[in-house]
């Protein structure tokens, strides 16, 4: 009875523990630990020391503590061996931090490939001798040129889905291939402040992609807005507009001849330029133009005396 009564009291103990972390810290992350090695998941305690905290847990644990601190829609993400990672991190910093605990490792066998799983052509680091029979015998055409092993042609060894058999783990290996990666494998991040569940998919765009899709996206909206002119007038698009209706005014102004402050200047200039043409036109001299027919008699003069002389 007291094995089982301070049973209970570690579980209860051990739901306000987590309670109180949830409470404390802005992000929570859900993790799956499946297949790490014990060595591995102390060496990325190490590497998140002094960033995030890392509790394992039982998974009912975690579901009871989830449930009472509010953070429901956490729970479906709570399945296999999970642990939850207590961060100040916004969810997009926390995202990377967890993605850099993957680290490339050798697939095991009857393990399912995540991918096509392929042996290049070319020199290998193998020394000569019955690894060449062991590469041919899973399908990989191998040879020995100029005292190396050689792999003659680009292989597929296993197809993405496939069970890895433990011949070909045990060939990968030795050619320091490495299809998988190991580490933390997030399910779930929750920003506290925000009240928002962040999925892995949301997480993996760049914060930089998003802001260009925001600029693309504002940029779309001022041209339609611009483009339906004086119908949806913003204060983004007011400025361009009034530009543009007061280009077309000003136009409109010069060519009907109508005086205005802004085309005063322009239309006596044009009736200037209209008059001085008209009192040459009409042989009319005036102080204006006096020195241009003089300079046209003196050119005229020039011609015809040039004209006699031939």
């Amino acid at each position: 009875m007291k094995m089982r009564k301070r049973a209970k009291e570690r579980k209860r103990e051990e739901v306000e523990r987590l309670k109180s972390m949830l409470s404390a810290y802005k992000t929570v992350a859900i993790v799956n630990f499946r297949g790490l090695r014990a060595k591995q998941f102390q060496e990325i305690r190490r590497d998140f020391r002094g960033k995030c905290i890392i509790r394992v847990s039982k998974n009912s644990l975690i579901r009871f503590s989830l449930k009472d601190s509010g953070v429901e829609d956490m729970i479906p993400y709570v399945n296999d061996q999970t642990a939850l990672v207590f961060s100040n991190l916004d969810p997009f910093e926390l995202f990377k931090l967890i993605e850099s605990s993957k680290k490339p490792a050798p697939i095991r066998a009857g393990a399912v490939a995540p991918k096509d799983i392929v042996v290049e052509a070319g020199e290998t680091s193998l020394r000569p001798g019955p690894v060449v029979g062991e590469l041919q015998r899973v399908g990989i055409p191998a040879g020995i040129e100029r005292g190396k092993v050689v792999v003659k042609k680009r292989t597929v060894v296993v197809k993405a889905g496939e069970r890895v058999s433990p011949e070909v783990a045990d060939v990968l290996a030795k050619l320091e291939i490495y299809p998988v990666e190991e580490g933390l494998t997030l399910q779930a991040i929750y920003d506290r402040d925000a009240g928002i569940l962040f999925l892995p998919d949301v997480l993996r765009i760049k914060p930089e992609d998003v802001l260009k899709q925001v600029e693309e996206c504002a940029k779309h909206a001022f041209n339609l807005a611009f483009n339906i002119k004086y119908a949806y007038p913003t204060h983004l698009t007011v400025g361009s507009l009034l530009a543009e209706a007061s280009y077309y005014a000003n136009s409109l102004a010069l060519s009907i001849n109508y005086p205005t402050k802004t085309t005063i200047r322009a239309l006596l200039q044009k009736a200037l330029a209209q008059a001085f043409n008209l009192s040459l036109n009409a042989c009319i001299y005036t102080s204006e133009n006096i020195a241009f027919f003089i300079a046209k008699a003196e050119a005229e003069a020039k011609a015809l005396a040039e004209r006699l002389n031939m």
